[in-house]
């Protein structure tokens, strides 16, 4: 996709046009326009057919008078409340009107936008969401033609600032999208070995990448991850990758930690046939924490970030691990395993055990798709926030807020760890009665962060499972992957990390 911030029209396919609910002021560019094709968009405006509101789109197909094959209007609502989210979600309304068509090419005319050179760089981003496609693997009924090129029209000053300011916004786009086209991959060509594969491609970005393969994983004591690995033909695999943007300091003060579950089966504790396919996305907390650290590094963020990525497939196997076994930790505390389906807390139990021993940080945040009950809960609207921190939860939910990913606060009580408390080891994987389950799958996970009251680690566990597969179309994002937590933690990271 190409984007261009110019201060001409020159493109002569499509235009979008923005207008108000409160007011149908018609720009210099608009007025032209107009002029040319007949009064027809103020006579459009004065019509019932367009209001203006948030995200209404209104197509005027072959304007008589004009060179466009369709000029859109595009409703931005009040303009007094105009959001950077309600301009992103409004101008991919109009651009799913422009991509329905056989047209390669659209202008976004930013006269009257407030805010304009930052809103064109976020229009930038929307685009790149709204647009992306997986047709890797469609031979047949494949469109020829293809939408590839954008230009925003706004004055000479605002787009020089804009294309500025694209730079940032166009990285965290292709951190997105990539962590979109992992999700989305099969999962017998996406495996941790494949995976690992990816990753190492990051090095030509600055990024540092270690692989702890299985022996090393062994080695070092990492017997969860190891356990929930031991079904499948394909052996496990944790990644470290560091971004040191702040080359004056040796330390990682951010520990980004993403589940990387490649297939789901259950384990022994099979899951039901239907809907199995879709098992493939459980690595979705590994991909968005890979998609995070490619962004930073595509745009050299000041900041030093380490992540880390355990990946596994959970199969079912004369090896693999049962309910009822009883592992030790990397930690050294025991966990009674009481379902295999609940392997992902597992392996980031580990890794969050690992990455304070080894890196020492701030804060350590993971995300995760990891249980059903807060898809229940949350439906798919929001992620589940579970934080240990007061302070890092409102950072994160301001970051959250502002690039369109958002998160909610659950109650983290000390009664609910009652719950997963083991007859025969020091925890269980899981409850029996089946209550609060993403409650304490997140106090699980904080069981295992170092008990260490004058020098306790920040942590937010993020749970993903409702919000990162969407079964119908979305503005910013297609049916399918939707890689949650990419922009969030690139957000996060800007305003509370980088010198």
């Amino acid at each position: 996709m190409d984007f261009n911030f110019t201060e001409e029209l020159t493109e002569k396919d499509a235009v979008i046009l923005f207008f108000y609910e409160n007011s149908n002021k018609l720009g210099k560019t608009a007025e032209d326009l107009n002029k040319k094709a007949g009064q027809a968009i103020s006579k459009s405006l004065d019509s019932a057919f367009f209001k203006g509101k948030e995200g209404e789109v209104f197509a005027l197909n072959t304007p008589f008078g004009t060179d466009f094959s369709k000029i859109i209007l595009v409703g931005l609502g009040d303009s007094e409340s105009v959001s950077t989210e309600v301009f992103m979600k409004s101008l991919a309304s109009g651009i799913k009107e422009v991509t329905s068509s056989d047209i390669s090419s659209v202008s976004v005319v930013m006269e009257n936008v407030k805010r304009a050179d930052i809103m064109a760089a976020n229009g930038a981003l929307a685009v790149s969401l709204a647009t992306y496609r997986f047709n890797k693997y469609k031979t047949v009924g494949k469109s020829s033609s293809e939408f590839s090129s954008v230009s925003f029209i706004l004055t000479k000053e605002e787009s020089e600032s804009a294309k500025k300011l694209s730079v940032d916004t166009l990285a965290v786009a292709q951190g997105v999208n990539e962590a979109k086209d992992i999700i989305t991959e099969p999962s017998n060509v996406i495996y941790p070995e494949t995976f690992a594969e990816r990753a190492l491609k990051l090095t030509s970005l600055g990024v540092n990448v270690e692989v702890l393969n299985e022996d090393d994983i062994k080695g070092v004591g990492l017997n969860l991850i190891s356990a929930v690995g031991k079904g499948s033909i394909y052996p496990p695999r944790l990644l470290i990758l560091k971004w040191k943007g702040n080359v004056d300091d040796d330390n990682y003060p951010l520990c980004l930690i993403g589940k990387g579950i490649c297939f789901d089966a259950g384990g022994i504790s099979l899951k039901p046939a239907r809907g199995m396919g879709k098992m493939k996305y459980d690595l979705s907390g590994a991909c968005a924490v890979f998609g995070a650290i490619k962004a930073l590094a595509l745009r050299k963020a000041k900041a030093n970030v380490v992540a880390l990525l355990p990946l596994a497939e959970n199969m079912p196997d004369g090896g693999a691990v049962k309910p009822g076994d009883v592992i030790k930790s990397f930690s050294g505390k025991t966990v009674e395993v009481d379902n295999t389906d609940a392997e992902g807390r597992l392996i980031l139990a580990d890794s969050i055990s690992y990455a304070e021993k080894t890196f020492n940080p701030e804060v350590i945040i993971d995300i995760a798709t990891l249980t059903g009950a807060i898809t229940v809960g949350l439906g798919s609207l929001r992620a589940g926030l579970f934080c240990n921190d007061e302070e890092l939860a409102t950072a994160l939910e301001k970051a959250g807020k502002a690039c369109c990913e958002p998160l909610w606060n659950m109650p983290m009580d000390k009664e609910y760890f009652d719950l997963i408390k083991s007859d025969i080891a020091d925890v269980k994987n899981c409850t029996d009665t089946g209550e609060a389950g993403s409650i304490t799958a997140a106090k699980f996970l904080e069981f295992f962060l170092r008990d260490d009251k004058e020098n306790k680690t920040k942590w937010a566990h993020l749970d993903v499972a409702g919000v990162d597969w969407l079964n119908t179309d979305k503005p910013l994002c297609p049916k399918g992957a939707r890689a949650f937590g990419v922009m969030l933690f690139d957000k996060f990271v800007r305003d509370n990390f980088e010198k």
